[in-house]
């Protein structure tokens, strides 16, 4: 798998287009929002109101990137990363909204983009864990699993048989920085 996340730019105009009309005609609500929000096919508004940049109400800041396979020229997903976490977001949603592409699903791909998104959240100093994103502890404060919570191997209890239920483990806490505001 050749892939990167890529920044959403005029060049990539003809890919953005393609995976959207295939999104679309298969479902309207899927994630991550952000890069449903607005109308695509107005690209140059697509473009300048992708990220939230600035106080907006409800909103916080996030970086939108594109899940390009490098083989096949396409984006096969998108993932929303966002910098820090308001009320609502703390309850119902994280710091990563992700999503692939129906096409494209049950290949890999959604474990190698956010394993790249992580990686990209660090670079915006988010330190952030595998499943639960952005809640304190991976657990959520509603108590309920989260919709789009993943979880890996490594967090459930180790030298468990088959038949026995898995234990999850208890998850090292997540690092939040100062908040910081857009400007």
């Amino acid at each position: 798998m050749n892939i990167q996340l890529v920044k959403l730019t005029p060049e990539y105009r003809p890919q953005l287009e393609e995976m959207m009309g295939e999104w679309l005609a298969a479902e309207q609500n899927f994630s991550p929002y952000a890069i449903r929000k607005n109308d695509y096919h107005d690209f140059d508004n697509y473009l300048a109101h992708l990220e939230c940049t600035g106080e907006e109400p409800g909103r916080v800041p996030d970086s939108v990137f594109f899940c390009l396979d490098l083989d096949r020229n396409i984006f096969v997903g998108a993932v929303n990363i966002r910098h820090y976490l308001n009320e609502y977001l703390l309850q119902f949603g994280g710091h990563i909204g992700d999503g692939i592409r129906p096409s494209e699903r049950r290949k890999g791909y959604a474990t190698a983009m956010i394993r790249l998104a992580l990686e990209e959240g660090r670079k915006l100093g988010i330190e952030l864990s595998g499943g639960g994103c952005g809640h304190p502890g991976g657990k959520n404060p509603t108590g309920s699993a989260g919709r789009n919570r993943r979880w890996s191997k490594a967090e459930f209890a180790p030298n468990q048989s088959s038949s026995a239920a898995p234990k999850r483990r208890s998850r090292p806490s997540l690092h939040f920085p100062e908040r910081r505001r857009c400007s």
